[in-house]
């Protein structure tokens, strides 16, 4: 698994757009994803993005409350869900260790028995 999640805007006007999320997350972080809204959300967002280029924005620290006002709103939206869809996989990522690790310990568990 990379580093990071990355989205990529495949329509016109935006079809050069992307933006890259970091796969780590604290559980904090994953916490306040889902509770915060408005500019505490946003500043969130800049801060687990770790490249991007989203109309005239070219770096996280440029997704300003300003420049969200000025967004297109198809990109805003789209910024929204790629947002969401990284905090989902990076949650998924987590699902999918604890899955392994409990298969691991259900087949020593068995083996420990059947002896």
């Amino acid at each position: 698994m990379s580093d990071t999640v990355r989205f990529t805007y495949e329509e016109p006007p935006f079809a050069d757009n992307f933006v890259e999320f970091s796969a780590s997350w604290t559980r904090r972080e994953t916490r306040e994803f889902a509770e915060l809204n408005g500019d505490a959300w946003l500043a969130l967002i800049a801060r687990k993005m770790t490249t991007c280029k989203l109309d005239g924005i070219t770096a996280p620290a440029q997704l300003t409350p300003d420049a969200i006002d000025d967004m297109d709103v198809r990109l805003f939206r789209w910024l929204t869900t790629a947002a969401t869809a990284a905090y989902v996989q990076v949650n998924r990522l987590g699902e999918a260790a604890a899955s392994r690790l409990s298969a691991t310990f259900a087949a020593a568990t068995q083996t420990e028995t059947a002896d």
